[in-house]
């Protein structure tokens, strides 16, 4: 049996900087510490963009532990808003959307069968 971390990763540039939000064990543990929330209640609101900014300054100051630890939750939560704010936003959907399949638009239908071609049976 191979044993796969649970770890995800997205990049997203803020002014001269390139931030590196990691979705792993430890950021759910942080994300569910300061919200004093299970991520199985977090996750439907996040699908549907209804999110509080309290709660999304908090999954991103998560997301930033791992390799911004010098980021403090006010500085996170500063990247909500401003220029930022669709870039960040979309990296952090993205994350949350592979990490935890949510938020996923419906698979497409298969492709119609194909024609049958020949003559018809007579009834």
């Amino acid at each position: 049996m191979t044993l796969t971390p649970f770890y995800h990763e997205a990049q997203v540039q803020v002014d001269d900087t390139d931030l590196r939000l990691v979705l792993n064990f430890r950021t759910l543990d942080a994300i569910e510490g300061l919200t004093g929330l299970p991520m199985p209640s977090i996750l439907p609101e996040l699908a549907s963009n209804s999110l509080g900014y309290g709660l999304i300054g908090k999954i991103l100051w998560g997301l930033m532990r791992e390799h911004h630890p010098e980021v403090t939750l006010d500085q996170a939560a500063g990247l909500m808003v401003g220029s930022h704010q669709a870039a960040v936003g979309l990296a952090v959907g993205d994350l949350f959307r592979r990490a935890f399949s949510v938020g996923e638009p419906e698979k497409a239908k298969g492709k119609n069968p194909p024609r049958r071609r020949g003559a018809s049976k007579p009834s």
